[in-house]
């Protein structure tokens, strides 16, 4: 690990939550940004990759992949609070990622898409919702390791009883680009929560 890739590892680290090593009734996979052309980008690659490689290990008889049609700015979630159009990428999230996944041998029956999100709260919510529907109580929640304090606080918002889990070799401990990237995301993070905690929708405690 490069020096940087150090800094940036310690900047992250009070936004990363390790998950259990128990099994779930579903593993969801948060959306990221995919090109506006719907190709997969490097963050919505990697938690394809760690969605996969949790259910082989187990973990879950099902995939859900949540994520709508959104523009690819690191700032989306907070376009989408505010309103703010932009461009929208040709093809959801949801449905980018569930194609990559099929392509790495999972099967279509063991998978569910939610399609409509476009923030992470809305993931929660949407995959909640989802969840209920078909009778499912827990879930593994996928995304990169700064994503990883949020999503599982708004999934316990939603009623969720979740667990995250994240790619151990992350592009965040790569050092080059990769870090600088997940430095920017990181700070996004950090934005949005000093923004929750400004309005006091932060007040839950930390499981």
């Amino acid at each position: 690990m490069t020096l940087f890739a150090r800094l940036v590892e310690r900047a992250i680290r009070p936004l990363v939550r390790h998950s259990s090593t128990g099994t779930c009734d579903v593993i969801v996979v948060l959306g990221a940004p995919v090109a506006l052309d719907g190709r997969l980008r490097p963050a919505a690659r990697e938690r394809v990759l760690a969605g996969v490689r949790a259910w082989r290990l187990g973990r879950a008889p099902l995939l859900l992949f949540t994520g709508g049609r959104t523009n690819p700015s690191p700032w989306a979630d907070l376009h989408a609070g505010i309103g703010r159009v932009a461009p929208v990428s040709a093809t959801s999230e949801a449905d980018a990622m569930r194609a990559h996944a099929m392509d790495l041998g999972v099967p279509a029956s063991a998978i569910l898409v939610e399609d409509r999100a476009r923030s992470t709260e809305e993931n929660a919510r949407f995959v909640a919702a989802m969840m209920q529907v078909h009778g499912l109580r827990s879930a593994l929640v996928v995304t990169q390791p700064w994503h990883l304090r949020r999503s599982l606080l708004l999934f316990a918002r939603a009623g969720v009883d979740a667990a995250g889990f994240h790619d151990e070799t992350s592009g965040v401990y790569r050092g080059g680009l990769a870090s600088l990237r997940a430095f920017r995301w990181a700070t996004r993070e950090y934005v949005i929560l000093a923004g929750d905690w400004l309005t006091g929708r932060a007040s839950d405690r930390w499981p």
